[in-house]
C-alpha cells in the first residue's frame, strides 16, 4: 500500500518537473535565435520537448545532456 503511495509521488513529481521543463523550454526558445545553425535534422529544442513528453524523466534528462555535449552549432555538418 505504502510502495504504491510513493511510486505514485515518485510518477507525478517526475511529471510534474517534465512539465515544468517543457514549459521553461518554450518560454526561453525565442530568445536563442534562429535554429538553422543546429547540426542536426530535428533541432535540440523540438528534441528536448519530444523527449521530456515520450521518455521517462531520467532517460530524457540523460538523451538531451548527451545531445547537447555533442552539439557543435558553429559546425557545418549535418548528423
Amino acid at each position: 500500500m505504502i510502495r504504491n503511495i510513493l511510486k505514485q509521488i515518485a510518477r507525478l513529481t517526475a511529471k510534474t518537473i517534465a512539465f515544468i521543463l517543457i514549459l521553461l523550454i518554450s518560454l526561453i526558445r525565442p530568445m536563442l535565435g534562429p535554429s538553422n545553425i543546429c547540426p542536426y535534422t530535428i533541432g535540440c529544442t523540438p528534441y528536448a520537448l519530444d523527449q521530456l513528453a515520450h521518455q521517462p524523466l531520467h532517460t530524457a534528462l540523460y538523451n538531451i545532456i548527451s545531445r547537447l555535449m555533442q552539439c557543435h552549432p558553429f559546425g557545418n555538418r549535418k548528423i
